[in-house]
């Protein structure tokens, strides 16, 4: 008596989930009745089918019934082998005429003329002034030929041997002004550029 006093108490309180719980219970009972009623085996009715063979009772063919079916297969025979002057000529069948099948119509597609190309337009270059005196000052320091230099603590002023020339800073040479001595090289100034002049190498 307990547990259904319990269950009784339980469906008064929540009679919401009660409720879905009974549908679902009926849904289930008639699924479950359906899937029966499907799945039970019915009753076939069977029916005794005729033998389809039957024994054929043979009739007995006479010699005269078979000499005449080989006779007339025989002059079927003949027909078919039969060669006929009469039948139509397969080349004049199966000439082939080109009337019934014109040629197709193939409409003419416009040619695109083709302007001719303007032409490129050069540009005149100014030649840069300074460039060119660039490279003569450049050119003019090559003939500058620094046989040794003479640089360190011992020696109270820096001096270098320029074209066979003892020189030392402050003085000129071609048209060059010498501005430092350092080791294997001597730095020039000549129209406000700066060259460098090295020893060459193996000296």
């Amino acid at each position: 008596m307990g547990l259904i006093e319990n269950f009784k108490r339980d469906i008064a309180r929540n009679r919401g989930r009660s409720a879905v719980l009974g549908v679902l219970f009926v849904a289930m009972v008639l699924f479950s009745v359906r899937a029966f009623l499907q799945l039970s085996a019915k009753p076939v009715a069977a029916s005794v089918l005729a033998p389809a063979f039957l024994p054929v009772t043979a009739t007995p063919v006479s010699n005269a019934d078979t000499l005449a079916r080989v006779k007339e297969s025989q002059e079927l025979w003949q027909k078919l082998r039969e060669k006929r002057t009469t039948a139509p000529n397969t080349a004049v069948a199966f000439r082939f005429d080109p009337s019934f099948y014109p040629a197709p119509v193939v409409s003419e597609v416009p040619k695109k003329t083709t302007a001719a190309p303007e032409p490129e337009r050069t540009v005149p270059t100014i030649p840069d002034p300074n460039a060119a005196k660039r490279a003569r000052i450049h050119e003019q320091a090559r003939s500058l030929v620094v046989k040794s230099t003479m640089v360190g603590e011992g020696i109270a002023q820096p001096a270098a041997i320029i074209n066979q020339k003892l020189l030392t800073i402050g003085q000129e040479i071609n048209g060059f002004s010498i501005t430092a001595i350092r080791a294997r090289e001597v730095e020039v100034v000549k129209e406000g550029q700066t060259e460098i002049v090295k020893m060459p190498d193996g000296q």
